[in-house]
């Protein structure tokens, strides 16, 4: 069965897929905060910016969703796209940061069946997880929640999110978050 979009209007949909983008990288940000304070016992703020995104996790988010919507309707092949779709972000957003910054925000060298210390094998599995999570639960329930809040308020919650993150992104190219 394939997986049809179906949205009263391109605006709509535009506006979900930017709520969205907010929704997964604020997931990603407590998930990874999370993480690290289970693994190290140590309340860190994660990633590049300071606001509690990550917005390599709602690009994730939301190139997941659109491939879903033009990928064969096979749970198996979408998991092994986004296994591989996530790796080529993951593995080009870091090589990109450390060209940027000279550091690196995360380093798998130690993992098991790892490029570079970039991506490795259990990362993206989680990612190829977490793809079917987001499209298979996640996304029906948000676009079900989105289509009750008037186009209005959508645009207004779009619009001062997207000005935080603007502010954010700015002041963190001058003033990364470094850990």
């Amino acid at each position: 069965m394939r997986w049809k979009v179906d949205h009263k209007s391109d605006r709509d949909y535009w506006l979900d897929l930017v709520l969205v983008f907010f929704v997964v990288s604020m997931m990603g940000w407590i998930w990874e905060v999370v993480l690290i304070l289970v693994q190290s016992g140590d309340l860190t703020n994660r990633g590049v910016l300071h606001g509690p995104w990550l917005p390599i996790y709602g690009s994730g988010g939301v190139l997941m969703i659109w491939m879903k919507e033009r990928l064969p309707g096979k749970w198996w092949v979408f998991f092994l796209s986004s296994m591989a779709a996530c790796g080529v972000v993951e593995y080009i957003v870091s090589w990109v940061l450390e060209q940027i910054y000279h550091t690196r925000w995360w380093d798998y060298t130690s993992m098991p069946i790892n490029l570079n210390g970039r991506i490795c094998l259990s990362g993206l599995l989680v990612f190829g997880l977490g793809g079917l999570f987001l499209v298979y639960l996640l996304y029906p329930r948000l676009k079900r929640l989105f289509s009750r809040i008037p186009q209005k308020n959508k645009k207004v919650i779009a619009f001062c999110l997207g000005g935080l993150f603007c502010i954010d992104t700015v002041y963190s190219l001058a003033f990364p978050n470094m850990l």
